[in-house]
């Protein structure tokens, strides 16, 4: 597949970090703004329009958590959205504010129905799901299972969509963790966490094919993309060792922040270091689709419904001295 990018365009600027960007089947733009700083007043969910301020998405007690609150019904720090083909919006809270320790309460998948504007259900991700050093980092779905990584220890959560059965898998294996040498840079400088410290992120982001058959996965900052066979994944009679024995090295990657599947076996790659989207073709190689002296740190985006624009975060901007931004360019595929 040969994909050309046209111009980058800047489709909102925003007063706090955005890290996710979620489209819709009507073209709502829904974005994710995580609690990693000492503002809590900005909603952690909203719909952004040109022109006016975000507003909540969630009912408004959702957005309403503080310090010293449990986090049972409120959205505590969104880590990621994902959007499935049925308009249903999966949110994952990582209960952790500041990056710091969970709260009651509050790690959890909320599922919320984009087309009636209302919550489905939530799943408890407490212990002992994940632990005090648990890191749920990125989310993805099929039609029986919900998957999240937890890049603290480097995991797969699998949740049973019908029971709420979670279990953890590949928890801690050589095979999941991130390399303690690699010191991602952007403009010359070490990226580091709120903390003041170059982040470690173990198995963080991860993706579905687009033919439903692989589940693409790696830490934050590469520099190894690796797959499982969905179908593994799903057998809960399988082992961790016999989980690993399957896991296929795909290529190695720059530190990306978010990977989309394109087509059955193509992928864009969210580029954090490179101020760029890049293309991952079927048969490993990478190209560069876009780059621009604007972009910095893309975050986890979007297709819109008909698939002729990819929409995403600008999450480092203020580190090139721009405001946080939501970004699209339209795609064309030959």
């Amino acid at each position: 597949m040969k994909l050309i990018a046209g111009p980058l365009e800047k489709i909102a600027a925003v007063d706090v970090r955005v890290t996710n960007v979620c489209v819709s089947q009507e073209g709502r733009v829904i974005c994710g703004f995580p609690r990693w700083q000492d503002d809590f007043s900005h909603p952690p969910v909203a719909e952004v329009v040109v022109g006016a301020v975000p507003s909540s998405l969630l009912p408004q007690h959702w957005g309403q958590w503080h310090p010293g609150k449990a986090g049972d019904d409120h959205l505590v720090s969104i880590h990621a959205l994902h959007l499935d083909r049925f308009d249903h919006l999966w949110i994952l809270d990582d209960g952790c504010p500041k990056l710091g320790q969970p709260v009651s309460g509050g790690p959890k998948v909320v599922q919320f129905d984009l087309a009636d504007d209302r919550i489905v259900r939530t799943y408890s991700l407490e212990a002992p799901a994940t632990h005090d050093r648990s890191i749920l980092s990125h989310m993805r779905t099929d039609a029986s299972h919900i998957y999240v990584t937890d890049a603290g220890s480097g995991a797969i959560l699998i949740i049973d969509r019908a029971s709420g059965a979670v279990r953890r898998v590949l928890d801690g294996h050589p095979l999941t963790q991130a390399d303690p040498s690699i010191v991602p840079m952007i403009n010359g400088k070490p990226y580091k966490s709120a903390h003041g410290k170059v982040a470690t992120l173990h198995l963080s982001h991860l993706e579905i094919s687009g033919d439903g058959r692989w589940m693409y996965f790696c830490p934050l900052f590469g520099p190894r993309l690796q797959r499982l066979p969905m179908e593994s994944l799903r057998d809960s009679a399988k082992s961790d060792a016999d989980l690993a024995r399957e896991i296929e090295f795909v290529c190695d990657i720059p530190p990306v922040a978010g990977i989309h599947a394109i087509g059955e076996t193509d992928f864009l790659l969210c580029a954090a270091t490179d101020g760029a989207i890049l293309h991952l073709h079927s048969d490993g190689q990478m190209s560069t689709l876009l780059k621009h002296e604007h972009i910095c740190f893309p975050n986890e985006g979007s297709f819109s419904s008909d698939g002729k624009c990819f929409y995403f975060p600008n999450s480092g901007a203020h580190l090139i001295g721009r405001p946080f931004e939501i970004m699209r360019f339209h795609l064309s595929r030959h």
